[in-house]
């Protein structure tokens, strides 16, 4: 998982485009995490998936969420104007 510096930031976030997009603005820990963990199983192999939140839960509880499932991988997290943004690939 990278956390990335403003310029760097840019330059990656430009490079990848997000195949689904899970806003779970104004929901609470465990909501948040059941959404995003319901999209995340249907998503295929090679998709990117970006997870935008505003509570500070999920600094912890995504990227444990995306460890116990077989195949994703936090590929980048950072944070924008209050919002946790998390880029997540399914590798298989």
């Amino acid at each position: 998982m990278e956390i990335l510096a403003d310029k760097k930031l840019e330059r990656k976030l430009n490079e990848v485009k997000p195949d689904l997009i899970i806003d779970a603005i104004g929901m609470n820990c465990p909501a948040h995490v059941l959404v995003a963990k319901s999209k995340l199983i249907k998503m295929t192999s090679k998709q990117i998936a970006q997870f935008v939140s505003n509570d500070k839960s999920c600094l912890y509880m995504v990227p444990k969420l995306v460890k116990s499932l077989f195949g994703y991988e936090v590929m980048m997290q950072y944070e924008d104007d209050g919002k946790f943004v998390f880029l997540i690939k399914r590798d298989q």
